[in-house]
């Protein structure tokens, strides 16, 4: 096949295939436009984790406290920074009324907590205990919240590369039928390129620089005596 195709049909070969996951990748990103389309993979997973601090975020944000964050997440804010505004949000809804929820999923003293709420309400000044107290608070926050965000982001990827594989086995099948005619002969080389499409794009720019160069090299070699 490779003799057959010669190094430069190899090479535009290879490009065509990275052309291809790169249109996949192209039509499944273009589908955020409805309602977010594949941006909604994972965000179940994430919400499970906001939901352990509902109290707080209704406190602080209100009611529609959930839109806020499906907004980042579907507009695809750096992870850290949506984790920094959860936590914030948190703080922010620590009140008398809040605090055993918080504590509860924060594992740390309700007592204490709730002194922290009614000093913070109140405007005093905390003493070290109840400075360890929100820290404690706080690191747990970023410890659940953010293996909440990893698991969602880590399904989000997932998706989006099952969906973008499927998207260019089909327009790989469907050039197969229109440009080769639906001849057998090619149909296993259309889907095997439709099935390799997405993985190669990203590195297509180095492979065919790589071949090129491979094929330079030999005809140099092929020139000695």
């Amino acid at each position: 096949m490779i003799e057959q195709l010669g190094w430069q049909g190899l090479v535009q070969l290879i490009a065509a295939i990275g052309a291809l996951g790169t249109a996949a990748v192209g039509l499944v990103d273009a589908s955020k436009w409805a309602r977010g389309g594949i941006s909604n993979a994972g965000y179940r997973t994430l919400k499970k984790g906001l939901d352990e601090y509902a109290p707080a975020f209704a406190q602080s944000i209100g009611a529609d406290w959930e839109e806020v964050f499906r907004a980042a997440w579907l507009n695809g804010r750096p992870k850290i920074d949506q984790l920094i505004t959860a936590r914030n949000f948190i703080r922010l809804g620590l009140t008398k009324d809040t605090a055993e929820d918080i504590a509860k999923a924060c594992n740390v003293n309700v007592e204490r907590l709730q002194t922290v709420a009614a000093k913070i309400s109140a405007g005093k000044p905390l003493d070290a205990a109840e400075f360890e107290a929100v820290g404690r608070m706080d690191a747990s926050v970023e410890a659940r919240l953010g293996t909440a965000y990893e698991r969602a982001e880590q399904i989000y990827r997932s998706s989006a590369k099952v969906f973008a594989g499927a998207a260019a086995i089909v327009l790989a099948l469907l050039a197969w039928w229109l440009v080769l005619g639906g001849d057998q002969a090619y149909f296993g080389l259309s889907l095997l390129a439709g099935i390799v499409a997405v993985p190669v794009a990203p590195v297509v720019k180095d492979l065919t620089s790589a071949l090129a160069a491979s094929a330079q090299t030999a005809k140099a070699l092929k020139g000695l005596p």
